[in-house]
């Protein structure tokens, strides 16, 4: 692909098994390809182990071109085929022989001997007669010669009993030293690359999909993403082969197989998981099923068998493309979110498939370009995201802002909730005590006015407030209810803590209230309500106990789902503002006539809490 990019200088052909490079030079032109009409000698092996010069006129000899697979021309009168054997000569007239030059050569099916001028150079696999004699491996390769003369003969022996394609696949590139390997250096930076890249945005989709909200278009592009990153170390310069050396070329050919049938198959799921209401869900699942049947051949099968079939599922694959291409059409004249722009990055991406079905067919000589197309897919799909963080950033600001607005309007509420009967209770106790006892009247007009205050003396805005003034309103309240029923309630502190730690507003007083109301006041001789604060390791533990009536487990869940409407909204409304600043709200121990203890647990270190200012 990168020579052919590159060439705007019309460049020699072999003619007739003779390529002449002797007005060729490689410094001001670069390499060249060894394109052109070679000799071909069918079931023929040219050298030995003991080499030997070729006699031609004892030789049946033809000319087929490279690149191209050895299927297409007849041979023999056997009909075309890809299997068996022969042997591949060119004789090149090479300008300043006397340096060292390079040949490039790629993909060749699928073993192969490289001989230079009766010397072998090169060897990947094992070429034999028959299928028992051949050990197969298509890793490209560079060979580096030097020329006693200006002309050179190359012979390459080529067996293939596995694919059904046989021959030189691909050009050999000869040139100087530096830039073949220059060319392949370059070729494997954008391999490694893709590669990185690919992998990169496969692992980020993953964990989008398991730390997000589970959407499953998230979980396949990551396993396309994986596939593809997987058939980039399959082809080109097959990384894959390199970092395992025990694989076999069985396995590496199932994998680039797979990758290609599950692939397209990942990327359907893809689009229709985006755009369902677009997408036939009878086609989707036709889809699946032809991939599955295929993806299944190749694993039970040899290649000699499952390669046949690679035809019939390129031509599928162009259908699945061009109805891609028609759902993401209508979703964008729909106005999906997001599929205007997934149309442009499909174009790109389905064009590059397209190429490799035709470069695969031999129809072109472009090289694999599906991993650009995705890499293009990927930009797209990165924009994508990028907008959708955008505006989930901009909706989370919005709602944030609203719950605060919520929270204060909330608390605004609480404050304002006295109960009528709490203040005309009071009230009348106070002015009964004027006439009995003016002194406790005084006591507890000072009480109320400290309940007041504590009700009402902080701003609505101020997210904490200090446990000692907490504990101050209680208090009072306490004191109030105390003077109203005497000896019917007791209550009793323990506390056993620095009190300056700071604490959400108005979370004790309903508690309490909650304990004296429904817990003492029911019981005909009345309890003890006691509140105590104790330093724990990891937290300040507060609890308020009673011994009152108590609670069966079915009223203890009804009054944290706010379905016990009787007993106030106020315990719910403390239970949820601390699970939102600690992520645990209150717990409520409590049996039927044994009584209730509530417990709230006030993390040290809490840092919302120590850099609130009341």
């Amino acid at each position: 692909m990168i020579g052919g990019c590159s060439d705007t200088i019309e460049k020699p052909k072999a003619v007739n098994g003779v390529l002449d490079l002797s007005q060729w030079s490689f410094e001001e032109k670069g390499p060249v390809e060894l394109d052109g009409e070679w000799e071909f000698y069918w079931e023929q092996l040219l050298m030995t182990e003991e080499p030997r010069p070729v006699q031609e006129e004892s030789l049946d000899k033809a000319y087929i071109p490279v690149p191209q697979t050895w299927n297409t021309h007849e041979i023999r009168g056997k009909g075309k085929t890809g299997y068996g054997y022969g042997s591949y000569r060119l004789q090149v007239i090479l300008p300043d022989y006397e340096k060292v030059h390079a040949l490039r050569v790629s993909s060749i099916a699928t073993s192969h001997e490289v001989w230079i001028d009766g010397k072998l150079v090169s060897v990947r696999g094992k070429v034999g007669v028959d299928q028992n004699t051949t050990h197969s491996n298509v890793r490209p390769n560079i060979i580096y010669f030097s020329a006693d003369q200006p002309k050179i003969e190359i012979i390459i022996q080529v067996s293939n009993f596995m694919h059904k394609k046989g021959g030189i696949w691909q050009s050999l590139l000869i040139g100087s030293n530096e830039q073949v390997r220059k060319i392949y250096d370059f070729s494997a930076f954008l391999d490694v690359a893709l590669f990185g890249s690919i992998f990169i945005m496969a692992f980020y989709h993953l964990a989008l999909y398991i730390l997000g909200k589970k959407d499953p278009s998230t979980l396949y592009f990551s396993i396309f993403c994986f596939l593809i990153g997987l058939r980039i170390l399959l082809v080109g310069e097959k990384f894959l082969q390199q970092f395992v050396p025990g694989l076999s070329q069985e396995i590496a050919f199932k994998l680039e197989y797979l990758t290609f049938y599950l692939g397209m198959v990942v990327f359907y799921m893809f689009i229709y998981a985006l755009f369902p209401k677009e997408m036939s869900t009878k086609g989707y699942r036709g889809v699946i099923v032809i991939g599955g049947i295929y993806s299944a051949i190749v694993c039970i099968t040899p290649a000699s068998i499952y390669t046949h079939m690679l035809s019939s599922f390129q031509i599928l694959s162009v259908i699945f493309c061009i109805y891609i291409l028609y759902v993401l059409s209508v979703a964008a004249f729909r106005r999906r979110e997001g599929a205007g722009m997934i149309l442009t990055g499909s174009v790109v991406f389905i064009a590059t498939v397209i190429n490799d079905i035709f470069y695969y067919s031999e129809m072109i000589f472009t090289g694999n370009l599906i991993a650009f197309g995705l890499f293009v897919f990927i930009f797209v799909q990165s924009i994508i995201v990028s907008v959708r963080f955008s505006k989930a950033f901009t909706t989370i600001e919005q709602m944030s802002e609203k719950l605060l607005s919520m929270d204060r309007l909330e608390m605004q509420f609480l404050q304002a909730q006295i109960k009528p009967h709490f203040l005309y209770n009071t009230l009348n106790t106070i002015m009964a005590f004027c006439r009995t006892d003016p002194e406790k009247a005084w006591e507890l007009l000072d009480e109320f006015s400290n309940y007041l205050r504590g009700k009402f003396g902080f701003k609505s805005t101020s997210r904490y407030i200090t446990l000692e003034k907490e504990l101050n309103f209680v208090s009072s309240y306490l004191a109030i209810e105390k003077a109203r029923f005497d000896e019917r309630l007791n209550v009793e502190y323990d506390i056993r803590s620095d009190t300056a730690v700071l604490v959400p507003p108005l979370i004790l007083q309903p508690i309490v209230e909650n304990a004296v109301r429904h817990g003492i006041y029911p019981k005909k001789e009345g309890g003890t309500v006691t509140v105590s604060v104790e330093k724990q390791t990891e937290a300040v533990r507060i609890q308020i106990a009673d011994n009152g009536v108590g609670m069966t487990q079915q009223q203890i869940k009804d009054l944290l789902k706010g379905k016990k409407s009787q007993q106030g909204i106020g315990l719910l409304n403390v239970h949820t503002r601390l699970k939102a600043n600690y992520n645990q709200g209150l717990e409520i121990q409590s049996e039927p006539g044994q009584g209730t203890k509530v417990t709230i647990m006030i993390p040290h270190g809490n840092p919302a809490a120590e850099t609130m200012k009341e």
